[in-house]
Formats: C-alpha cells, sequence, structure tokens
C-alpha cells in the first residue's frame, strides 16, 4: 500500500466477551533437602535458640530498669545450608490473635561461597514469639506427617544456623556496607504492620540527633524515608532498628549531559515561527520532570505558560539549571521532535501538544541523594494542582548510576511504579511515563562499541515496570562537518545501531524484565584517528538551546533526547484519542514499534523463523521493541488495522490465605475472515499488546522466586488461539483446572512465544508472522491472570489494601492485522463491526 493512503481511527472494540472460572493447578517446586540426623540438627538448633532467649531475657531486665517500652524484638538472621534453598516463607507467623505480634519476614539475601550459594533471611521476632520457632524445632525431631516425613522438613532441614543479627541482616543493598564510623546517605525502609514504627523511627532519629526527613514513600508494607548518619550510629538504638525491614544505600541522580556545541541560525528561526500554529490552552502537555525551563525561547514561550513552568525547590525559581541547561533542550524535542523537521519544512507546522515543566534538580543545592521517589511524586502532582483538567504525558530523563546489574526494584522506580498506577496516597489518577534507560558517561580508551553498551545496565527508575523505558538508537552515521577533525573521524554506530550512549538490560537476571520498551533517536559520535570520542553536531538531533539569547539550537544526544522524541509521539496520540486509558496510550506507543531492517540484517535474525525466541529476547533487551513510528500509533491503514479493547477483570476471589484465581477473558475479535480465506497464501502479521499496571509492593523478598513476596499485584497473560484448535477446545483449556501456558499447540510463529511474553512485565507484546489462511482461524485470545501478592498478604481493617485480593484490575487489549498486500482489511473489519453494533470511535 503507498505511502499516500488514507489514515482511519484505530478501532475502538466494544463487543462481549466471555467469562470463564479459572482456576490454574499450582505447580510443586519442592526444594532439595539436606540430609540430616534430625534429633542431631533439632538439637543444634534449640541451642542456638536458647541463646536467643537469653538475650531476650537479659534485655527484658535492662529495659524494665530503664523504663523503656516493653514491646520490643530482635531481629534474627537465618541461613540455609550452603546449595539449599531455605523456605524462608514458612518462617512467617501470623496469629490468629489480634493481641499476639506476628513473626515478620524482613528480607531475604543470597551470598555465593565456594560450598554453593547460601540464603539469609531476616526475621523480626516480638518478645514471647520465639516459642513459635521453639515449637517448629521441636515437631521436626518428634512429629512425623503422614507420609512419615519429619513435620516442618522443608523449612527445619535446610536451615544451618538461627543467630541475632542487626545491621548485617538489615543491609540489603548490592554494594558492600561502609564503614561503621562512616557519614553516608541510607534508605531506611520502615515497616507497615499495623504498629507505628514510623514515629517511633522518627523519635529515635531525634534523641539520636539525626535530621528527620522530610520526604516519604508510602508503599503497601514498607514507608520509606533517607537521612544521612553512620551505621554506628543507628546500630546502638535498638528500637530504631526494631522499625525497619531493611537499609541501603541512597545514591545521588545524574544526568549524563555532554558539552554541546552552537548553532546560529536566527533566520530559521523567524521564518518558522511565522508557519506555526499554536495549541489552545488546554490541549495535552508534556510535562518535563528536568532541571528547568528558560521558557523565554520563541519556540518555547507559546507552549509554556509561566504558570506550568514549576519547581519543587523552595526559591520558585523554574529556569533551567545553569550548569546543566537539560530541560530546555529537552523541551525542543519534547515539542517539535528534531528541529530540522521544522526548520526543513515549508508548509504550516499544526502544533497539537503544549509544555508543562517541574524542575527536579537544583545545583546550587547540596548535591545529596534525595529521596527521588518522594520528590517525584510531589513533582508530578504540582501540575495536576495547577490545570486539573489537562491531560498530560510525563518524561523524566534523571537516572541514578548504582549496581542495579539485575534490574531490581528500588524505591523510586517503585514510586514510579506507585504514581502510575494512579494508587499512591492523595490518588491522582493513572499516568503515562516515559524514563530514560540511563547513559554511559565515559568514553575514553576503557570504552569498546557496543560490548560496553551491553555491559552497562539500565539505571535507577528505569526499571519500573508501569513505565516506559526508552532507550537510544543512532539514525545518522554520516558526518557532515568539514573540517580537519571531522574528516578524519568515523561514526561509532552504523546506521540505526545502538547509539553510544545508551544502557541495556542484557545484564539484567534472566527471569527479570525485557528492556528497553522502545528506542528513539540519541545520536551518535564519531571516533579519531587516534582513538579519541567526539561530539560532532550532524550527528545528534537538533533542539532549542539554553543559552537562547547566543544562539537559538542546540544539539542534544542519548537517551535524555531519546526519551524527549519518544514522549512527543505518546502527547500526539493523547490529543488524537483523548479518551483512551493511559495503559492504552503507554501500549500503543510500543506495539508500534518496528525493528529497523539493518538491525534484523546485522544479527542475521528471522524473528519469525523457529528456534528463534531467545534471540528475540537478547534482541529486545537491547533495542526494546524497536523504534516507534508515529505515523502507526497515530492511525492505521486500510491494509493495517489496529483494534483496540478495554476492559475489567477480578484475578482473585476467596479468603485472602486460600486465594483462588477467578477468572479469565475470551475475547473474540472481528477477523475479516472472509477475506483473509479469499487470499490464502498473501503474508499477514498479527501483533497482539497487552497493557496493565500493577501495584508495586518492594523489598528484597521480591528479588526471590516466590509468589508470595511477588514485586506486582497482580499478573496478567494472553494465549492466542492456535490455528488447528476448535473454539471449544480453546474455550476448555481457558476454563477450570486447565493451565493455557502448558498448551499443546506450538506456533513458531511467534517472535517470544509463549515462555518468554510474560518478561514483558505489565506490557506484553508479541508478534507472529503466517499466511492469510492460518490467520482466519486465530480470531480469539485468551486472558488470563497468575498470582501475585494481592492475592497473598494480609492487610488489617482501615489498611488502604484490606481485602486486596478481591480488587479488580483495568487493562487494554491492542490488536494489529497487517499486510503488504492491498488488502482492504481495515474497511472490511470496521464494517463488520458496525452491522453488529460491536464497534465505537471513543470509548
Amino acid at each position: 500500500m503507498p505511502d499516500s493512503s488514507p489514515d482511519f481511527r484505530h478501532i475502538y472494540f466494544k463487543g462481549e466477551i466471555r467469562e470463564f472460572d479459572y482456576t490454574r493447578r499450582s505447580n510443586s517446586n519442592s526444594a532439595a533437602l539436606f540430609t540430616r540426623d534430625r534429633g542431631k540438627h533439632a538439637q543444634m538448633l534449640k541451642a542456638q535458640v536458647s541463646k536467643i532467649e537469653s538475650t531476650f531475657d537479659q534485655l527484658v531486665k535492662e529495659r524494665e530498669e530503664a523504663d523503656l517500652p516493653a514491646q520490643f524484638g530482635l531481629t534474627l538472621n537465618v541461613e540455609s545450608a550452603p546449595g539449599h534453598e531455605l523456605a524462608f516463607t514458612s518462617l512467617e507467623n501470623h496469629p490468629h490473635s489480634e493481641n499476639e505480634p506476628d513473626i515478620t519476614l524482613l528480607n531475604v539475601r543470597r551470598e555465593q561461597t565456594a560450598q554453593g550459594e547460601i540464603t539469609k533471611a531476616a526475621i523480626f521476632v516480638p518478645f514471647g514469639q520465639l516459642k513459635v520457632l521453639e515449637k517448629k524445632i521441636d515437631e521436626y525431631e518428634t512429629k512425623d506427617t503422614k507420609n512419615g516425613k519429619p513435620l516442618n522438613q522443608p523449612l527445619i532441614a535446610n536451615i544451618n544456623s538461627i543467630s541475632i543479627a542487626a545491621i548485617d541482616a538489615l543491609w540489603t543493598d548490592l554494594d558492600n556496607k561502609p564503614a561503621f564510623e562512616d557519614s553516608c546517605w541510607f534508605e531506611f525502609w520502615i515497616r507497615r504492620d499495623g504498629q507505628d514504627w514510623e514515629a517511633q523511627l522518627n523519635a529515635e532519629f531525634t534523641q539520636l540527633g539525626i535530621t528527620l526527613p522530610t520526604q516519604k514513600i508510602i508503599l503497601p508494607e514498607h514507608i520509606i524515608v533517607v537521612a544521612e548518619t553512620s551505621l554506628n550510629q543507628i546500630s546502638s538504638s535498638l528500637d530504631l532498628l526494631n522499625t525497619l525491614s531493611e537499609i541501603r544505600i541512597a545514591r545521588p541522580c545524574s544526568l549524563g549531559l555532554t558539552e554541546l556545541k552552537d548553532s546560529e541560525q536566527e533566520e530559521w528561526l523567524d521564518e518558522a515561527l511565522e508557519r506555526i500554529q499554536w495549541p489552545s490552552d488546554d490541549a495535552p502537555a508534556v510535562c518535563l520532570l528536568d532541571t528547568g525551563v528558560n521558557r523565554g525561547h520563541s519556540l518555547l514561550e507559546p507552549l509554556l505558560n509561566e504558570d506550568d513552568t514549576q519547581t519543587v525547590f523552595a526559591d520558585q525559581d523554574a529556569s533551567d539549571d545553569v550548569s546543566r541547561n537539560h530541560g530546555t533542550p529537552m523541551a525542543g524535542l519534547a515539542a517539535y521532535g528534531d528541529l530540522r523537521q521544522l526548520m526543513l519544512s515549508t508548509g504550516t507546522w499544526e502544533q497539537l501538544h503544549r509544555l508543562e515543566s517541574v524542575k527536579l534538580i537544583h545545583s546550587s543545592h547540596p548535591h545529596k541523594p534525595e529521596n527521588y521517589g518522594a520528590v517525584t511524586l510531589q513533582a508530578m502532582a504540582l501540575p495536576v494542582i495547577s490545570a486539573p483538567s489537562r491531560q498530560r504525558v510525563y518524561c523524566l530523563a534523571i537516572t541514578a548510576p548504582g549496581p542495579n546489574h539485575f534490574g531490581n526494584p528500588s524505591s523510586w522506580s517503585s514510586a514510579v511504579d506507585q504514581a502510575a498506577a494512579g494508587v499512591e496516597p492523595g490518588d491522582l489518577g493513572a499516568k503515562i511515563v516515559l524514563i530514560s534507560a540511563g547513559n554511559l558517561r565515559e568514553h575514553d580508551a576503557t570504552y569498546t562499541y557496543p560490548d560496553s553498551n551491553l555491559s552497562g545496565p539500565i539505571e535507577d527508575p528505569a526499571q519500573a515496570w508501569n513505565a516506559i523505558t526508552v532507550g537510544a538508537i543512532s539514525s545518522v552515521d554520516i558526518i557532515q562537518e568539514v573540517d580537519p577533525e571531522a574528516r578524519t573521524s568515523r561514526a561509532v554506530a552504523p546506521q540505526n545501531g545502538l547509539s553510544p550512549t545508551t544502557r541495556t538490560s542484557k545484564e539484567w537476571r534472566a527471569d527479570w524484565l525485557i528492556g528497553p520498551d522502545i528506542v528513539m533517536d540519541g545520536g551518535n559520535m564519531g571516533r579519531s584517528p587516534h582513538g579519541e570520542y567526539l561530539q560532532f553536531d550532524s550527528l545528534q538531533p537538533l533542539s532549542t538551546a539554553a543559552q537562547f539569547r547566543l544562539r537559538p539550537f542546540q544539539p542534544m544526544n542519548a537517551t535524555s533526547a531519546a526519551t524527549a522524541l519518544a514522549s512527543k509521539v505518546a502527547a500526539r496520540v493523547l490529543e488524537k484519542y483523548p479518551n483512551f486509558s493511559p495503559q492504552t496510550i503507554r501500549g500503543l506507543l510500543v506495539h508500534s514499534a518496528r525493528w529497523p531492517s539493518q538491525i534484523l540484517e546485522r544479527e542475521n535474525l528471522d524473528p519469525f523463523q523457529g528456534g528463534s525466541t531467545e534471540a528475540v529476547e537478547n534482541l529486545i533487551r537491547r533495542y526494546g521493541y524497536g523504534v516507534v513510528d508515529e505515523a502507526r500509533a497515530l492511525a492505521s491503514k486500510d491494509n493495517q488495522s489496529t483494534i483496540i479493547t478495554e476492559r475489567t477483570i477480578q484475578p482473585y476471589k476467596g479468603k485472602w490465605n486460600d486465594p483462588k484465581l477467578n477468572q479469565c477473558h475470551m475475547i473474540s475479535l472481528p477477523w475479516a475472515q472472509d477475506l483473509l480465506r479469499e487470499h490464502p497464501e498473501t503474508s499477514v502479521t498479527l501483533r497482539v499488546t497487552l497493557s496493565y499496571f500493577i501495584e508495586p509492593n518492594p523489598g528484597s523478598r521480591t528479588w526471590e522466586k516466590s509468589t508470595k513476596y511477588h514485586y506486582a499485584s497482580t499478573l496478567l497473560r494472553f494465549r492466542p488461539k492456535h490455528k488447528d484448535q476448535t473454539v471449544q477446545d480453546f474455550c476448555d483449556r481457558l476454563d477450570a483446572n486447565q493451565s493455557p501456558e502448558k498448551a499443546t499447540f506450538s506456533d513458531s510463529g511467534w517472535a517470544l512465544g509463549g515462555q518468554r511474553r510474560g518478561k514483558g512485565g505489565s506490557l506484553i507484546h508479541d508478534v507472529w508472522r503466517g499466511t492469510a489462511a492460518q490467520l482466519a482461524d486465530m480470531g480469539h485470545i485468551g486472558i488470563f491472570p497468575a498470582k501475585g501478592w494481592w492475592a497473598y498478604r494480609k492487610f488489617k481493617p482501615g489498611h488502604e489494601l484490606h481485602n486486596c485480593h478481591l480488587k479488580t484490575l483495568n487493562y487494554s487489549l491492542i490488536v494489529s492485522v497487517e499486510s503488504d498486500a492491498d488488502l482492504p482489511i481495515h474497511s472490511t473489519v470496521e464494517a463488520g463491526l458496525i452491522s453488529a453494533a460491536d464497534i465505537s470511535i471513543e470509548p
């Protein structure tokens, strides 16, 4: 179909769906048990517990003499035998009596030794509850199950030691602890379990002379604050340690901005201003959470009202930070894209979205590791207060370096997930959030392209599940400058190769998320014959200059530029489809992404060839699902039809301590079957995107493969009907006691396949290619849940998440049928839906 073919609005499908009861059989993966002499082993553990009991008794006397509160406990460290898994979920104890305190699992850590991996679990044992552990050990020694095995064997047999531990057992950071006497910034993870531990921590801070934190993040089971102190100081207070489940180092954030050269083109600017049609005040906006914006630039002032430039700092200076000058070029790209498009065009430029700015970084303030999650939540709230009816896309291109080599959630990424889902206290509603993947900052003799990029993990908070993480490619590989240095230099990256600045998730844990989600142009670099890495204006997108009185334009590069460009597309989609949910807008961006042909050729990869799913996953860990195609995100063509449906599902039912999977949905989509069968050998592509928002519950426990402590509140997955499967068989497999993930029907036409799709987190995307005859029989998709923490965590009455296992979840399903042939797919689907009254232009 030629590019001049007309555009059509995407189809909003509101037809009925079939709901099934869904109870998936659980797979029991019992860990290997250490072979023990149960009598000797029990006696050894009893002796260890007895020492702890003596410490409890001594503390009781000391606290009575000092007139301290009687309610206290000890943090214990439980370690497994090397090479044997610890059944850490069985260490918790939740008594039926409301008056009896819980034994709480605080965190889980792992340590590699020459003898094998050791699992360590920290538990908080209130005074008087040590008897629970003693009983479990005693039962292991003296009682058998019906099968003749020792009672509690999976827990007790693999325990090597139980001991008192304070700081060591609370330290969950991947970096080693600093020296005890060193003053550092720390994240303190305060428990939320019914008692006001936050007030106790604040009281202890006051007594110890530690400055009370002004910002905090409130999560389902934790309150996170940041404060400066030493481990020596806090270890002196048992009452302070009693409040915590984890301690981590707090890290400063970074922009990763490169020095940029001047570009003086005032006459081009004046000509462009005459052609721009400005948007209304209530048009959607890209909200930049950055270093501020110098709105006096003539290209920015009409898009950025003074009331829409705000700051989280008390000085109320919302201008661009003079030592960084990052937010102003971000604003130009977020508004217009690469300014070369505007400057080189001749017709009317219809500007359809606006800008907002919240200053998040200020160089005149001490560069200390703030509670960035709390600050980000504060920044997101400001434009909503100022313009509550305006729709917006949030753009965050500030990241924090650190030892986040595995993609583990942090306090900052969890706050972003919480904000995107709209579940933070004082709910502001779900949001569209884009975050840069982070940049490599050193290009010296140690840098090697692209190996350094592949080994540089995506930075915090870009591991957030509910945001769109944006990496960078280089769209240009020809240096156009003519000076001697430029003439002898060569571009580092090939066209549509990884940008030399970007980071990837190649080094993340294999069982964790795939990232980034998408890539956009982040510019390229040059390399001189002497091996120096150089910046050239012609290799980078062009944007508005912060020092606009000296020069109107400046280049902008790296994942910051890529994120701004992606935010511009998101705002355009939001403007065209204002009634779509944030889940849908987010899904459409990924759904419209494509891998450039140069990438697939260099990788020698056909994503639709059988046996290539691992290679496709590795591709996504570098390039995401591809480069966003703005035209595809905004509209369908007649041979490329996109169908969108937005639904609500209740994943679980039953009691909190005995949850059952509740529902699955079977959606019968309009499929133009007759048209497809009329062209049986025509090649067609099917794209499916499932987008929903999880509610985060972070902590080191979520790093483990445990559904009880899963980071996500719930998980959704999709399964398409196989071409050789009957509709009845497909429904049967979605019905009770069936497991769609264990389907016997395999289809090598899918790029990722069922086993790898889930690595998209809360945004699941896959692509299938085959013939029209095959696709004609694939017009049904099942949506089914998997268990997350909603199904397992108990919150007392009065907590905002009481009975969370009965909550419902909104999701968006986006499906496209595409062909390079001249097939009227869209008009055929639309006509069928209109006759069935199953279509709507807007939700």
